[in-house]
């Protein structure tokens, strides 16, 4: 059972802050969509707002992932390190948050970054469907939309202007290319950690590290952002699952 994570706080906050985001976003096209129906007189109104709205929507999302999300991530990859190689390296730390019993070496840091590939995974895959499912309903009210002669251009660019976004179009795709991604990394970290397993040499050993590399890389470049609602939905299976995958590792 996980005992501690100090670094929980910092991923609540900058999921806190991707939420508030959010709303500025989703506000700001709720005001441009007003400003097709309003009277004139109202819209100066709108569009200060709109200014105001989409200022905020930067700068949060700049010190969300520029600070926040950065340091949350960098303080998990070295409390990964730390308890690897059974080392000291910050004031923060987690205890119970790897569930093996490997010994300090790099065979652990692989085992580690291993059951975080796996959780990933599988919490992006369950995210998968519905991001397929909403970026289909998105574009197609654009599309239909553009096909209804009778609706104003403004409408449609309107819409096009809210689902064409990083709010929804990109980061849609970006969950379904990190799932994949995960996929491959979980196969890398079976052959070599399970169908292969033996003995550590050097070549073992910088092949596991080159699969450490690829996972941080990918989840650093992607900034997928998991669902802590997903996660404890699944959590009870996850860690049959888990534990079955550790009693294999050789």
């Amino acid at each position: 059972m996980q005992a501690r994570d100090d670094f929980q706080n910092r991923y609540n906050i900058s999921d806190w802050f991707t939420k508030v985001a959010a709303i500025c976003f989703w506000t700001n096209a709720a005001f441009a969509f007003l400003t097709l129906v309003i009277l004139d007189c109202a819209k100066p109104l709108l569009l200060v707002m709109q200014i105001i709205l989409a200022l905020a929507y930067v700068v949060l999302t700049v010190i969300d992932n520029c600070s926040l999300w950065y340091e949350a991530e960098i303080g998990r990859i070295k409390d990964n390190i730390a308890n690897a190689f059974s080392a000291n390296l910050t004031e923060d730390r987690t205890e119970g948050y790897y569930s093996n019993n490997e010994a300090p070496s790099i065979k652990k840091y692989a085992v580690n970054t291993y059951e975080s590939a796996f959780y990933s995974r599988e919490e992006a895959k369950a995210m998968r469907t519905c991001a397929i499912i909403k970026i289909m309903v998105a574009v197609g009210v654009v599309f239909l939309l553009a096909l209804l002669r009778a609706v104003d251009i403004t409408w449609v660019l309107w819409a096009a202007q809210a689902v064409f976004s990083s709010v929804v179009i990109i980061d849609c795709i970006q969950l379904i290319v990190f799932s994949f991604k995960m996929d491959s990394v979980c196969k890398q970290f079976y052959t070599h950690l399970i169908t292969e397993g033996g003995t550590a040499t050097v070549d073992r050993d910088t092949i596991l590290l080159s699969c450490v590399v690829e996972y941080e890389t990918t989840k650093m470049y992607f900034k997928v952002r998991l669902s802590p609602k997903v996660f404890e939905k699944l959590k009870p299976e996850l860690e049959a699952k888990w534990a079955e995958l550790l009693s294999q590792i050789k």
